[in-house]
């Protein structure tokens, strides 16, 4: 809640009738890792870092961290940028303004200070100016109008600088030390020094309007100034009395630079972060000294009208028993944030001289009662001595505290031994929802392998290079469980599959000689719980050569079925959690896939059997029985899915004259019922629309290809093709969402091997219609690409890949796609966001379906029949009147109107009429348009308003004692 205005968090890409609504990066951590971070700030959907990123050498990025501790993005300037061993060199001053963040890089070794802007969104550096500075300390960089933002190092030469395009546009030099700036709403431009304080035009900085001076001798030191959001300029410092010095805080009277200060308000510390909400501001402070004995973590609560503290907080925690209320050693309080509640949240840095420990750590205090609520401690299991671990950042986004700082992580003193991590806190009871290294992936290729749902928790398999990662996720994209496999692993070997009784991830382990060669292959299963993540046992079966595919996995009550080649051949073996690997069974001598890469769905499942695309014909194998039966042989081809529909096998691929072929076989006698082909190329993907329709995608004439096909015969329907700038595409999966009125497309364009490739996501109606097309952009030359089976549940579908980008390397992604409420919402004749709708009569009219709606009858029926006649009067239909069609056969004498009385008047009108005559009858009256449209019925009432009429001739009929008196009127303006 730094920033007073939270939005709800929602990422994603809106284009017609779809969008990305929720994005996952999975990042190898170690390429190069974070071991500082340097500087911190909340912005609404995540938190914007500085950062020591260590590699080869040591670069100095801003990151900005999602609310699921994943990097969105990474800004590396070339001018932080270096190769050497220094450490420690840069340290980071950010701010937020507008829709960019601004920072400021101290370089310690080079007397200079580098000056960015950086989108707040993207991470586009839009430039970087750098200028000599002096002095290790803080910098202030805020808003100067609204055009420029200003800068002030700490040796006191304040810049303001054009947003637009970095130029210094004014500079003032103090010649002093301890600059700070800031600017009120009115431009003003407060500035302290060490031993002033001024007030400037912010237009121009020649125009001085105070100068005060507040020496040592005064007793005062100004440490930090905020403009509140009362306009209030506040200053907090230092008292110093002899060589004791206590704090101070108070506000600054704008007319002449005078101090109302509250001096000894809060002992012998200093402010390390405020938060500045409505009556209140709240401090964290640290000691001015260290090494003088114990202190706790502690926070000021101050009422801005009544300069005074109302509260303070402080907390000492104790490592072996974390409800002690006594520690030792010094305890230091680095950064606060406050939740909608007023509830205080701290971070800072535990001190245990006795222990020799630096723990990181912090606590919450319930605003209500004024107590701790609870203590939480951050540390490395495997680690005794943790000296260098710190909290740096506390920051509760949308009520939930997010928490940055350091860990040790290595058993030495090395100043090198730093991680960077976020923890996210549940906000009621301190447990750790995400304990999460932040790391950076370099040029590690991290890829998704698979997905599965598995009773609403998505799982996501992940190749890191040196391990796999699974990570459990409910619809909302929250994390419930993270589980890692660390083995010799082969790259990009791995499948998921489920039972009742659990989740199974099959991969493939190398292992290696002494010469570094791979000397052989192993089979991997992991037995997991889907629900927790935990890992109930593994097991391995040891392979003779290292050529091992994982094709595919099938579980059925507490059996793996895996599927995969070694060599040329394709085999089978069977895993049971209670009798290990068993009968390995021979599919294939020779099969013609021989380049596995996870895309490929070659087998399904009824239950009783297995069934296998092989090369040239399906294999089933009984479950029960394990007995291997081969269908009849037709035609080599590379498959790539087969699905089961009702009583037969539908299989998609390319034949060896590399046409791109769709075929039905018959799942009882495994014999071809039919075979068709569709041009050069192959198809990839089938899916199931209805008992008629099948959508079937793959690559044809060099374009992505969707399809819909008859059932029956493969017949087309309709297609479309899509290529990007007229190069090869492919497309990699498709699915249709859940209600079946559009399907989803996920493909990769720009194939060729040297070019720079996109994933590509399009979305169809069921109709042939496109809807929605996103391109998301890589920026390397290497190719990106969604990689596995579609995941379908709810209104939704979640797709897995890998994805190339200069800032992170190739990364893997999770991406949930979602419809827009549009094309969740059909028209009544079937169309996606159509225009047919449902009349007043009940039938969908309008739109496409040609139909027009229903109007109401001259008797007020919708729908009704009743029309008026060459007698000018409503007949047929339910009136019970029988039409008059013939004008001759019409009664035109006036010796039959027996109430000559009844008059209209006035007449003509411009509204009010009023019926005269005959007080002593009942009227039951109607008033009809020129069209014989029933606008008014009037019943018993003798004064009618025409007033909302247009002008016009109008016809009353009155029912009078059974019998019709018609009266015209004129209706004018």
């Amino acid at each position: 809640m730094k920033n007073l205005l939270i939005q709800l968090f929602a990422a994603f890409t809106f284009i017609g009738y779809g969008q990305i609504s929720l994005t996952k990066n999975y990042i190898a951590t170690d390429g190069s890792v974070i071991q500082h971070i340097t500087g911190n700030l909340e912005v609404e959907d995540g938190i914007i870092a500085g950062v020591e990123l260590v590699e080869n050498g040591h670069s100095y990025p801003v990151i900005k961290i999602g609310l699921d501790g994943d990097i969105v993005w990474k800004c590396t300037p070339n001018e932080v940028n270096y190769t050497s061993t220094i450490q420690d060199r840069i340290k980071w001053n950010l701010s937020v303004l507008d829709s960019c963040i601004y920072g400021a890089a101290y370089d310690y070794y080079g007397n200079k200070t580098h000056v960015v802007r950086i989108n707040k969104h993207s991470g586009e550096l839009y430039w970087t100016k750098t200028f000599v500075t002096y002095y290790d300390a803080d910098m202030t960089l805020r808003a100067a109008g609204d055009d420029e933002v200003m800068f002030m190092d700490h040796s006191s030469v304040l810049r303001v600088i054009d947003k637009q395009s970095g130029n210094v546009v004014q500079a003032k030099n103090f010649n002093s030390t301890d600059g700070i700036a800031i600017i009120d709403n009115e431009n003003n431009i407060y500035v302290s020094t060490l031993d002033h304080l001024y007030k400037f035009n912010g237009n121009d900085l020649n125009t001085l309007l105070w100068k005060r001076e507040y020496s040592i001798n005064n007793n005062v030191r100004i440490r930090h100034m905020f403009c509140d959001e009362e306009d209030r300029i506040w200053v907090l410092g230092e008292v110093s009395f002899f060589a004791i010095s206590n704090g101070n805080y108070g506000i600054v009277n704008k007319d002449d630079g005078s101090l109302n200060v509250t001096q000894n308000a809060y002992g012998s510390y200093r402010m390390s972060d405020r938060v500045d909400i409505g009556d209140f501001f709240y401090m964290s402070a640290l000691p001015l000294s260290t090494g003088s004995g114990t202190s706790p973590m502690i926070v000021y609560e101050v009422d801005k009208e009544n300069l005074m503290v109302t509260n303070f907080y402080y907390e000492y925690i104790n490592f072996t028993n974390p409800q002690s209320t006594q520690g030792n050693g010094e305890q230091e309080a680095f950064s606060l944030d406050v939740d909608c509640s007023g509830n205080i949240y701290v971070t800072g840095k535990y001190d245990f001289s006795v222990l020799s420990l630096g723990l990181w750590g912090g606590y919450k205090v319930n605003k209500a009662t004024g107590l701790t609520e609870y203590e939480f401690t951050v540390i490395n299991d495997s680690v005794a001595e943790e000296d260098f671990s710190k909290g740096v950042g506390m920051h509760v986004i949308n009520n939930v505290p997010y928490v940055l700082g350091e860990l040790e992580i290595i058993n030495n003193q090395s100043y090198n031994s730093t991680r960077g991590y976020l923890i996210v806190l549940d906000s009621l009871t301190g447990e750790f929802l995400v304990k999460k290294e932040i790391g950076d992936g370099g040029n590690q290729d991290v890829e998704v392998l698979d997905l599965v749902d598995f009773g609403g928790v998505l799982v996501s398999l992940v190749d890191y290079g040196d391990s796999l990662g699974l990570s459990g996720y409910l619809s909302s994209g929250t994390s419930i469980w993270q589980e890692s496999l660390v083995d010799t692993l082969k790259k990009g070997e791995g499948s998921l599959c489920k039972d009742n009784s659990g989740l199974y991830v099959s991969y493939v382990k190398e292992v290696t000689n002494a010469q570094g060669g791979v000397s052989y292959s192993a089979l991997k299963i992991a037995h997991m719980n889907s629900a927790t993540g935990q890992i109930l046992n593994t097991d391995e079966l040891i392979m003779s050569q290292n050529d091992v595919k994982i094709i595919d996995s099938y579980a059925q009550a507490d059996s793996v079925y895996v599927f995969y080649q070694k060599g040329s051949v394709v085999n089978c073996v069977v895993w049971n959690a209670s009798s290990s690997f068993s009968n390995e069974i021979l599919i294939e001598s020779a099969g013609s896939n021989l380049s596995y890469d996870g895309s490929l769905n070659l087998i399904c499942s009824d239950s009783s059997y297995v069934y296998y695309a092989g090369s040239d014909k399906i294999y089933s194998l009984d479950l029960n029985s394990l007995i291997l039966t081969q269908g009849n042989t037709f035609g080599l081809k590379s498959n790539y899915e087969i699905v089961l529909n009702n009583n037969d096998l539908l299989v998609v691929g390319e034949n060896n004259q590399n046409q791109a072929v769709f075929y039905e076989v018959d799942k009882t006698t495994l014999s071809l019922n039919w075979e068709t082909n569709y041009g050069v190329g192959k198809l990839t993907r089938i899916s199931i629309a209805n008992d008629s329709t099948l959508i079937l995608g793959g690559d044809v004439n060099d374009s992505m290809t969707v399809i819909a096909v008859s059932a029956m015969d493969g017949s087309v329907y309709w297609n479309q093709k899509y290529k990007h700038n007229g190069v090869l595409s492919e497309l990699r999966d498709l699915q249709l969402f859940k209600d079946s009125t559009a399907i989803l497309v996920a493909g990769t364009d720009n194939i060729h091997p040297t070019w720079t490739s996109n994933i590509v996501y399009q979305i169809y109606s069921v109709q042939g219609d496109s809807l929605w097309t996103s391109v998301l952009s890589s920026e390397i030359g290497a190719k990106s690409k969604p990689n596995v089976a579609t995941i379908q549940n709810q209104d939704e579908i979640w797709v897995g890949g890998k994805i190339n980008t200069s800032t992170l390397g190739k990364h893997g992604v999770l991406h949930k796609i979602s419809p827009s409420d549009q094309l969740l919402q059909l028209d009544c004749f079937g169309d996606v966001g159509g225009t047919a709708y449902l009349d007043s009569c009940g039938i969908c009219v309008g739109g496409n379906s040609g139909i027009l709606a229903c109007i109401k009858d001259c008797d007020s029926l919708w729908g009704g029949t009743a029309f008026v006649d060459s007698c000018n009067i409503c007949a047929g239909g339910a009136t019970g009147v029988s039409p008059v069609l013939d004008p001759l056969l019409c009664d035109l004498g006036i010796d039959k109107d027996d109430f000559p009385s009844l008059q209209l008047i006035p007449n003509p009108t411009q509204g009010m009429v009023r019926i005269e005559g005959r007080d002593d009858i009942e009227l039951n009256t109607k008033v009809y348009d020129s069209r014989g449209s029933l606008v008014i019925e009037a019943g018993n009432k003798r004064v009618i308003d025409l007033t909302s009429l247009a002008p016009g001739v109008y016809n009353f009929v009155l029912d009078v004692e059974d019998e019709v008196v018609r009266r015209k009127i004129i209706k004018f303006e």
